[in-house]
C-alpha cells in the first residue's frame, strides 16, 4: 500500500516544473536546427539548358556498323544536330533503333558536344531449314515462313514463322505440335535459321454423339457430317482429325439435312467438344431439338393488285399436298412466279409468301402473295474475280438485266445458281446504291477453281474380265460453261471410244444442247459373231417442272456384224440367228427418241426418301434400213426404316419392242442378266439359238426389292450390306430357228430343238442374295452373292457370285 503525505506532494510538484523547462529547451533547439537546414546553401553554377534536361550536339557518330551505313543509323535514330535535344528524345531514339529489329544491341552516350551511337548489327540469314517433320513436308512448311535468305535475321519474325507452322499442324489435328526456331552462327555475321519441329500425335475425335435426336439414329446423322469419329482404320482417313472450324460446316450440314425433311422447328442447341482424360481425343456432342415433321398443305396464290391475274400463275404450282415440306421447293416456286411476273409485264410486282402451321395435322399452308415492290432499278451488274470464265456465263444466271426492276429475292437466288455451276470456290453477290436513289448496283465477286479432270479407271465383271478406261473431261471449256469429254475403254471383248459436247445454256436459256459420237467393237464370247458400231447422238433437254426434265434426241448408227472365223466348222449353218434377219454386213439405223425424268428424291446420289420415274421412247425409220418402236420405263421408290439406318428401295423396270414391217433384229432387242438381273450371267436370260448365242426378247419386265443397312463398321470404311430379290422375265420372239427351217435332225449332238423347247411367252425367273457395297478410294465395288430361285435349265446361264467395279482414281 502506497501513501502520499503533504511533504511528498511538494516534492512532486517541483519535479514537474523542471520537466517543462527541459521540454521548452528541446523545442527551441529543433526550431533552430530546421531553420539552418532550410536556409540557402552555396552551390556550383549549372547552365540553364542542363538544368532543364536539354543537350546540344555538334555531330552524331555511329560505331560498330558493318553492312549498314552510318547515315541509315542516324536516320532511324532521328537525333538532330545544332539544336537542343531533351533526354526523353534520346530515349525515344534508342527505342526506335531497337524496334527496327536490325540490331542486337544499342548503346547511346553523350561525350561533350557529340553523341555516340554504338550498335551490334543482327546477322543475315544464310539458309533456312526444317528438321523433325514427317507428316508435313518441307515444301509445305517453307511456304509458311516469311523469313528469307539474305535478309536480316529477325527474332520476332522467326517466332511468327514458328507459330505459322504450329497452326498448320493444328489444322492437321496435331494440337500438341511444337516448333522452336534456332540459329547456327556462321562466319561474316551470318546464321542458319533452323525450325526444329516436334509434330506430336494426332488428336482424334474419339466419339461424335447426339442428344435429342428421335427420328434419326446417331449412325445416320454421323453420315451427314464432314467430321468423323476415330476407328481402327483411321490411318486411312483424315476426317476423324479434330478441326474446330469443321464443326461450323457440320452445323450447316445438319441443319440442311433436317430442314429439307420437313423439320421446320429444328434447332442445334449447342455443340460441345472436350478433351478426353488422356488428352488424346475429343468428345464432340451435338444437342438437338428436332421438333415435328411437317408436310405441305394447301398452296394458294393471291394478290390485291387490280392488274394482276392470279390464275396466270396456277400452273406453276407443282408441289403436291402431303409432300414433305422443303424450303428449297418453295424457293423454286417463288423463282418461277417472279419470272412469270416479268414475262407478263407486271412491273415492280414481287412474290412474298406467308405460312400457316397446322400443328394437329402437321401441315404447312402456304400463301404466295403478289405485292408491289419498291420502285428501284438495276443500274448495272459488275463482275470481278473471273480470269477464265466469261462474264456472260455468270451474267446469264441472273433472270434480270440492267434496267429491270430490282428484286432482292432474285439476286439471292442468282447467287445460289452461280454457286451451283461448280466453277467457283467462292461466290458473293452484294448490292450498293447507284447514281440515283432509285438505282442499285449489283456486285458479283467469284474465286475460280479447276474444272477439268483426267481420270483413269478399271472395271471388272466375272464373265467379261477386266477393262481399263481413260477419260478427259472439262466442265467449263474455254470459260464458256460448255462440257467436253473424251473417253477410251479397252477390254477383253469390248473396245469403245466416245466424244461428247454439251452447251448447258443454249441461247442463255435453261436449254441443254449436246452431241455424242462413238465407236464400239464387241467380240464377246456370248455371241457367235462380232459387231462393230459407229454413230452419233445429238440431243436437247429442258425442264418441264422444278423436278422433271425432258430430253429429245436423234440417233444415227451404222452397225456391222462379221462372221467369227474358227468358231463354227459347219459351213452350212448361217451365223444369222433367226430367219428374216441379215446380221452379216452393214445396217443403218436412223431414229428419234424422247426421255422424261421425274426426280422426287431427297438426294440425287444417295436417296433415302422419295421416288424417281423415267420413261423413254425410240422410233426408228426416218430413213435407214430398219424400222421399229422401242419403249422402256423405270420407277424406283425409296423409304427409310429404323431411324434412317435401313434404306428400302423397290424398283420396277419394263420395256417393249415393236418391229415395223419386218422381223426384229437381235442387235435391237432387249437383254437381261449381269448387273441388270443378279444371279444370271450377262445376256444369260432368254432364248438361245443352235449356236448358244442369246437371242434377246421383244419384252422384258423386272422387279427389284432391296434393303441396305450398316454392318456395324465405321462409316469411313464405306462398307454396307444389302439383301435383294430380283424377279422378272425376258420374252417375245416372232420368228423361228434357222436350223429348224433347214429340216435339221433332232439328235443329242445337235441342239436344234432348243429354241422349239422354250415358250415365247412370259416365264418368271427370280433370284435372291446378299450384297456388299464398298465405296473405296478407287471407286464403288459391289459383291453380289446370288442364288437363282427360278430359271429354265439348259437355256438360262446362272451365276452365284459377281464382282462389279466402277473406278475413278
Amino acid at each position: 500500500m502506497v501513501g502520499f503525505g503533504f511533504g511528498n506532494f511538494a516534492a512532486f510538484s517541483s519535479f514537474r516544473k523542471k520537466d517543462r523547462n527541459l521540454a521548452r529547451g528541446l523545442i527551441l533547439l529543433l526550431i533552430v536546427l530546421f531553420a539552418w537546414i532550410a536556409s540557402p546553401q552555396p552551390r556550383e553554377f549549372v547552365s540553364p539548358a542542363l538544368a532543364q534536361g536539354v543537350l546540344v550536339f555538334d555531330r552524331v557518330e555511329v560505331v560498330g556498323n558493318q553492312r549498314m551505313t552510318a547515315d541509315t543509323v542516324r536516320s532511324i535514330a532521328g537525333i538532330p544536330t545544332g539544336v537542343g535535344v531533351r533526354l526523353w528524345e534520346i530515349n525515344d531514339a534508342v527505342q526506335r533503333l531497337h524496334q527496327s529489329d536490325l540490331f542486337e544491341n544499342v548503346a547511346v552516350r553523350p561525350e561533350g558536344n557529340r553523341l555516340i551511337i554504338e550498335v551490334d548489327e543482327r546477322p543475315t540469314i544464310n539458309q533456312i531449314a526444317i528438321e523433325g517433320n514427317e507428316i508435313l513436308n518441307d515444301e509445305v512448311l517453307l511456304s509458311l515462313v516469311t523469313s528469307e535468305p539474305r535478309q536480316t535475321f529477325s527474332p520476332a519474325r522467326a517466332e511468327s514463322d514458328a507459330q505459322n507452322i504450329v497452326d498448320a499442324y493444328m489444322a492437321a489435328g496435331r494440337l500438341s505440335a511444337e516448333v522452336t526456331p534456332r540459329i547456327i552462327r556462321r562466319t561474316e555475321n551470318r546464321v542458319d535459321l533452323v525450325f526444329e519441329v516436334f509434330e506430336g500425335g494426332i488428336v482424334e475425335i474419339a466419339r461424335v454423339g447426339f442428344v435429342g435426336n428421335r427420328s434419326y439414329s446417331d449412325r445416320r446423322l454421323r453420315r451427314v457430317l464432314a467430321t468423323k469419329q476415330a476407328n481402327l482404320l483411321s490411318w486411312l482417313f483424315r476426317s476423324d482429325t479434330f478441326i474446330e472450324e469443321r464443326l461450323e460446316s457440320d452445323r450447316a450440314l445438319l441443319e440442311e439435312f433436317y430442314l429439307s425433311r420437313g423439320f421446320i422447328d429444328f434447332e442445334i442447341l449447342s455443340v460441345t467438344s472436350e478433351l478426353t482424360r488422356e488428352r488424346d481425343g475429343f468428345l464432340v456432342t451435338f444437342r438437338l431439338r428436332e421438333g415435328a415433321q411437317f408436310f405441305f398443305g394447301e398452296i394458294t396464290i393471291s394478290s390485291e393488285l387490280p392488274e394482276v391475274n392470279v390464275d396466270a400463275f396456277a400452273d406453276l404450282v407443282d408441289i403436291s399436298h402431303g409432300e414433305i415440306f422443303d424450303e428449297e421447293l418453295l424457293e423454286e416456286l417463288l423463282d418461277d412466279i417472279n419470272l412469270r411476273t416479268n414475262e407478263l409485264g407486271y412491273t415492280f410486282v414481287q412474290s412474298a409468301h406467308s405460312i400457316r402451321r397446322n400443328n394437329e395435322s402437321q401441315t404447312v399452308d402456304v400463301n404466295v402473295e403478289l405485292v408491289r415492290g419498291p420502285r428501284q432499278f438495276i443500274e448495272r451488274i459488275e463482275i470481278s474475280g473471273n480470269s477464265t470464265t466469261l462474264d456472260h456465263v455468270i451474267r446469264r444466271e441472273f433472270r434480270v438485266v440492267e434496267g429491270d426492276p430490282f428484286n432482292r429475292r432474285e439476286i439471292l437466288r442468282a447467287q445460289d445458281r452461280i454457286r451451283a455451276l461448280g466453277y467457283f470456290s467462292n461466290v458473293t453477290v452484294e448490292t450498293r446504291p447507284g447514281s440515283a436513289p432509285d438505282q442499285a448496283i449489283v456486285e458479283v465477286t467469284v474465286e475460280e477453281r479447276p474444272t477439268g479432270s483426267l481420270t483413269f479407271g478399271v472395271a471388272y465383271a466375272t464373265d467379261e474380265g477386266v477393262a481399263g478406261n481413260i477419260a478427259l473431261r472439262e466442265a467449263n471449256f474455254a470459260g464458256r460453261g460448255q462440257k467436253v469429254g473424251v473417253s477410251l475403254s479397252v477390254g477383253k471383248s469390248d473396245n469403245t471410244f466416245a466424244f461428247s459436247f454439251e452447251e448447258p445454256r443454249f441461247l442463255d436459256r435453261d436449254l441443254a444442247v449436246g452431241i455424242s459420237v462413238y465407236h464400239e467393237r464387241n467380240t464377246s464370247d456370248s455371241f457367235t459373231y462380232n459387231s462393230r458400231e459407229i454413230g452419233m447422238r445429238p440431243r436437247v433437254s429442258f425442264p418441264v417442272s422444278t423436278s422433271a426434265r425432258l430430253e429429245l434426241s436423234y440417233v444415227l448408227n451404222q452397225a456391222r456384224l462379221e462372221r467369227r472365223t474358227g468358231d463354227d466348222t459347219n459351213n452350212n449353218v448361217s451365223i444369222s440367228p433367226l430367219v428374216g434377219e441379215s446380221p452379216e454386213g452393214k445396217t443403218l439405223t436412223s431414229a428419234i427418241g424422247a426421255r422424261y425424268v421425274l426426280n422426287k428424291t431427297d438426294s440425287f446420289f444417295q436417296p433415302s426418301e422419295g421416288y424417281r420415274f423415267s420413261i423413254g421412247q425410240t422410233l426408228a425409220g426416218l430413213g435407214g434400213d430398219v424400222r421399229y418402236s422401242k419403249t422402256s420405263g423405270n420407277f424406283t421408290a425409296y423409304s427409310s426404316l429404323l431411324k434412317g439406318d435401313v434404306i428400302l428401295s423397290s424398283e420396277l423396270e419394263a420395256g417393249f419392242f415393236v418391229p415395223i414391217g419386218a422381223n426384229s433384229r437381235v442387235s435391237d432387242r432387249f437383254f437381261l442378266g449381269g448387273d441388270s438381273f443378279r444371279g444370271f450371267q450377262t445376256f444369260g436370260i432368254g432364248p438361245r439359238d443352235e449356236n448358244n448365242s442369246p437371242l434377246g426378247g421383244k419384252y422384258f419386265a423386272i422387279a427389284r426389292l432391296e434393303g441396305t443397312f450398316p454392318l456395324g463398321l465405321p462409316d469411313e470404311v464405306g462398307l454396307t450390306g444389302g439383301i435383294f430379290i430380283d424377279a422378272g422375265s425376258l420374252w417375245g420372239l416372232d420368228v423361228t430357228s434357222a436350223k429348224e427351217n433347214s429340216n435339221c435332225v433332232d439328235t443329242q449332238a445337235d441342239p436344234c430343238t432348243r429354241v422349239q423347247a422354250q415358250s415365247p411367252d412370259f416365264e418368271l425367273r427370280s433370284s435372291t442374295g446378299f450384297a456388299l457395297y464398298w465405296n473405296t478410294a478407287i471407286g464403288p465395288l459391289a459383291f453380289n452373292f446370288s442364288r437363282p430361285l427360278k430359271y429354265i435349265k439348259g437355256v438360262d446361264r446362272t451365276e452365284r457370285f459377281r464382282l462389279t467395279i466402277g473406278t475413278r482414281f
